[in-house]
């Protein structure tokens, strides 16, 4: 109070510097003020560095999800050769295992024989 009454710019002088003159009475207030604005401005902050890394987890898991769908598509062909293939061995007509039991029916002796089991 004594620097205004000696220096009617004072307050101007020290606002137009960014400096807060603050008196005792005043200084806990401005104070919490100010703690209030900071945390205000790091929750802020927080928001956006999650909104972020949301945003890029979501971007990985999309990459993520369309690889799956390609690994399944290259399963289901797999699948659909590997069937198609028993087929031509055991089921289909003149597969080629019943043309080997046909020519093992005509008298060959091979040193193993092969097992039908079906699988589980």
């Amino acid at each position: 109070m004594l620097a205004l009454s000696e220096d009617g710019e004072f307050f101007k002088r020290a606002y137009d510097n960014n400096i807060l003159v603050v008196s005792p009475s005043t200084l806990l207030v401005t104070l919490r003020t100010i703690e209030h604005i900071w945390r205000t401005q790091r929750q802020q902050d927080h928001a956006l560095k999650i909104a972020s890394e949301a945003e890029g987890m979501y971007e990985k898991l999309v990459g993520f999800v369309e690889e799956m769908q390609k690994v399944g598509g290259h399963l289901q062909k797999a699948q659909d050769s590997y069937d198609t293939s028993m087929k031509r061995l055991q089921t289909g007509r003149g597969n080629v295992i019943k043309r080997a039991e046909n020519i093992v029916a005509l008298g060959v002796k091979p040193k193993k024989l092969l097992n039908l089991q079906s699988e589980a």
